[in-house]
């Protein structure tokens, strides 16, 4: 072990032999001198998590930062909210990832919490409090890609008569699906502009945005996919 001083603070170096804290102490002398110092005081990586929820608000859409705090709320601070921000290794962070998956999550959302914290630890980094994001460190987890099928003629023109007798207020979103393979965002986008132009209120060209998320959730209970890669055709799920 070994100490040094930042202005009225001691701050102290460990390692597993005097040579490891030899080179830790000459380096963190190094960024002392010039003008390089790294400092959470103590702060735990939930405390952190909560502030940098806080500086993101104003710059994110309101869904968007609500799907950041819960993943940080659900995710984040139950398993790392206790570390300290400075102390927070590579180790901890895969040992998360291989937590989720144990518990059932699929690799896609564990891909979304890796997004967040690597977000999250790229700001604590511009912000000084720590001198490297850990989550560099750490193989992500992989994604697997599933085979989609395109539907043939026959499976298409059955979606589209199912869709207007069961869900007639969503065919015309099928429709567009179908012949153009629009994806769900620009089918909302597409619909609310319709409404927009008809002189229709914002709320309620914001909710077909809405009603466009339903139609793609009632699709992928039927067991078929809006084709998403902008080749056009709705597609049956492997």
């Amino acid at each position: 072990m070994a100490q040094y001083t930042v202005g009225d603070k001691r701050r102290y170096i460990y390692g597993t032999t005097r040579k490891d804290v030899a080179v830790r102490l000459n380096k963190a002398i190094a960024e002392r001198d010039s003008g390089i110092v790294y400092d959470s005081e103590n702060l735990k990586v939930a405390d952190y998590l909560g502030r940098w929820l806080d500086s993101i608000r104003d710059t994110l859409r309101e869904r968007t930062w609500r799907r950041h705090e819960e993943i940080s709320r659900l995710h984040l601070k139950p398993t790392l909210g206790s570390v300290r921000q400075d102390k927070m290794n590579a180790f901890e962070v895969q040992s998360l990832y291989r937590s989720k998956l144990d518990s059932g999550l699929s690799p896609r959302t564990v891909q979304i919490i890796r997004t967040r914290l690597y977000k999250a630890l790229k700001q604590a980094v511009r912000w000084a409090l720590v001198p490297r994001n850990v989550c560099e460190e750490v193989v992500p987890t992989r994604v697997p890609k599933s085979e989609i099928k395109p539907l043939d003629t026959r499976q298409a023109k059955k979606l589209l008569v199912t869709t207007r007798d069961t869900q007639p207020y969503f065919y015309p979103l099928y429709v567009l699906a179908v012949t153009t393979g629009m994806r769900s965002g620009d089918l909302g986008s597409a619909m609310a502009r319709r409404k927009a132009r008809r002189g229709c209120f914002a709320g309620e060209a914001h909710g077909v945005q809405r009603r466009c998320q339903r139609t793609q959730d009632l699709t992928e209970q039927s067991g078929y996919q809006v084709a998403q890669d902008g080749r056009g055709g709705a597609q049956k799920a492997s």
